[in-house]
């Protein structure tokens, strides 16, 4: 009887293990789908401009919306949008079921920061001082109008799982605007594109 228990236990162990490898497959494969399928920036770009956007097979009216004194030009979905927060020159855009977050800071100075890598480099080391656990990604930057945007991506793990996070900045002579776009590390490769793009037409003139 302690043979046939053993067994039964071994037997039982083995098929949760092939279980849980098919569903490591599986999410692998779903992820590399959507790698493979995600729209190019510049498709992403077209689809602000015809101020239209398709997001997991629904589509959402856009528009750009000047915040904190109009000096922060910022992409919004209106139909989802749930409030709008400014304070401090600090604006956060809340949605109802677009599952991101966006932030946007004016700060009244120039930043000392050169370029992408070495943001990338400030953001890892400031979330490690704040004991979290971030991934650093792609960086790269924009010429928007007549500034350039520096953004580095990553990935941040929390209490609700992993979060994709695209960090941009944009500086001027007297000022710096920064922020973020944030989505589930799920949904990366339905926003990633998308954020950039948003980025990258932040400054351009709507014609």
């Amino acid at each position: 009887m302690f043979l046939d228990e053993k067994l039964l236990q071994t037997e039982s162990k083995r098929k949760k293990q092939e279980k849980q490898e098919r569903h490591l497959t599986e999410i692998r494969e779903d992820i590399l789908r959507q790698e493979k399928e995600q729209k190019t920036v510049e498709e992403r770009i077209s689809e602000l401009k015809r101020k239209t956007v398709e997001i997991e097979g629904r589509e959402f009216q856009c528009e750009k919306r000047r915040l904190l004194d109009s000096r922060i030009p910022v992409f919004v979905f209106p139909e989802d949008v749930d409030r709008i927060m400014e304070e401090n020159n600090v604006a956060t855009v809340l949605y109802k079921t677009l599952e991101i977050g966006s932030n946007f800071t004016f700060i009244h100075q120039p930043a000392v920061i050169k370029n992408e890598t070495e943001f990338q480099k400030k953001i890892t080391e400031q979330y490690f001082k704040d004991k979290l656990t971030y991934y650093p990604l792609e960086t790269g930057n924009f010429q928007s109008g007549n500034y350039r945007i520096c953004y580095a991506e990553g990935v941040l793990t929390s209490a609700v799982g992993g979060v994709f996070i695209n960090n941009f900045y944009c500086s001027g002579k007297k000022r710096t605007i920064t922020g973020n776009y944030t989505c589930r590390v799920a949904k990366r490769y339905a926003f990633e594109h998308l954020f950039q793009a948003m980025i990258s037409q932040m400054f351009q003139e709507d014609k």
